[in-house]
């Protein structure tokens, strides 16, 4: 259990859990629609019951080994592999303080089954076509389903969520950070293409027009399939300028 604010320390799901538990609902079950990763962290609960397997091996089993993604892994502890991109963040707190810290070491776990693993580019290339095709992985009538969802959700203008894929200019995948990394993946149909953008920090520092980094970098590569990607824009009430970091 983690305890104290020691980020090496190691979470469980029951832990995360009574963190979502303890807080407010933002709104009536069933009226609207937020993303949240305790949802996923259940997830992982239902299938290490449904499977009477630990979720690590269901993965490596039913996705990882199939795949031959031999550069991913869910990991068991805050061990990382070499060589791997050094994660920088900036720590939460009362006040901000813009120096930025090495999480490097940080210990995954705070994510669960919402995004504590760890991967390659090259297989995060390979996932990023069956993650919005679903092939490989999932049979004709699932993949309709999850796609036929994201027409009744949204993430704001032109952003739609279904079954864990997100869609955006009609670019679908998932991204995710964890403290230190953050990650976009989409994979175009027209195309055939998929894009995949690692970088350190948070993904929302910058200068002004504040965009998000990740998604800045995404567009410009998306130009080279053809298929245009525009990227978010920070709302200048959310923009923060103390995040551009200093040594």
């Amino acid at each position: 259990m983690r305890s104290g604010g020691d980020p090496t320390a190691a979470w469980v799901p029951q832990d995360l859990l009574a963190h979502a538990w303890a807080m407010p609902t933002s709104f009536a079950p069933g009226s609207d629609m937020e993303y949240s990763n305790t949802n996923f962290v259940l997830l992982g609960l239902v299938i290490e019951r449904v499977t009477g397997m630990p979720l690590a091996e269901v993965l490596q089993r039913q996705i990882l080994d199939p795949l031959h993604l031999d550069g991913t892994t869910y990991p068991s502890d805050a061990t990382m592999p070499t060589p791997h991109l050094g994660g920088y963040t900036l720590v939460p707190g009362p006040t901000l303080d813009t120096t930025w810290v090495d999480a490097s070491g940080w210990n995954p776990s705070a994510a669960g089954a919402s995004g504590a693993m760890i991967s390659r580019a090259d297989d995060l290339l390979t996932w990023g076509r069956v993650l919005a095709t679903g092939q490989g992985v999932l049979p004709a009538s699932a993949q309709k389903e999850r796609l036929a969802a994201m027409g009744t959700t949204n993430l704001g203008l032109g952003r739609f969520y279904g079954q864990a894929i997100m869609c955006a200019d009609q670019w679908i995948g998932h991204d995710g950070n964890i403290s230190g990394y953050n990650t976009m993946l989409r994979y175009n149909a027209d195309t055939d293409t998929t894009i995949v953008v690692e970088a350190t920090g948070l993904d929302a520092t910058g200068t002004p027009p504040r965009v998000y980094v990740i998604e800045e970098y995404f567009s410009a590569l998306a130009t080279i399939p053809g298929h245009p990607f525009a990227p978010k824009v920070i709302p200048p009430e959310l923009q923060i300028q103390g995040l551009v970091p200093r040594p």
